[in-house]
């Protein structure tokens, strides 16, 4: 369990030993919770928390994580990337289009972005 209630690190802490264990609706829950008690919002964090909801098939839940994280980091290529991942999988192709557009505009040389691009 978590020692100090109020602190975020206690609660990723925890929640990663969870992980580890693959119990990541917990996880999920104790990522919440380092967010609910960080000190200012975290790109970081709710992108880790969009990958233990992507880990539960809940894309989602990860989408708006994702959103959330590029909205604190916008330069951070690799969000839109995600972004582009989720809408993918739940067949918003012209949103993924235009997220996987986005992560290249950050990241020109990401092969992975290109082929995404190639495809359409």
């Amino acid at each position: 369990s978590v020692r100090d209630p109020d602190n975020s690190e206690d609660h990723l802490l925890f929640s990663r030993v969870l992980a580890r264990q693959k119990k990541y609706a917990s996880a999920e829950q104790q990522a919440g919770r380092a967010l609910e008690t960080a000190k200012k919002n975290s790109a970081g964090l709710y992108s880790y928390r969009a990958g233990l909801r992507w880990n539960q098939k809940n894309y989602r839940g990860a989408l708006e994580d994702w959103q959330e994280a590029s909205r604190l980091q916008p330069e951070n290529g690799a969000f839109y990337g995600q972004i582009g991942r989720a809408y993918k999988i739940l067949g918003e192709d012209d949103l993924a289009l235009n997220a996987f557009t986005k992560a290249l505009e950050r990241d020109p040389n990401n092969v992975r972005y290109i082929e995404e691009l190639k495809r359409k």
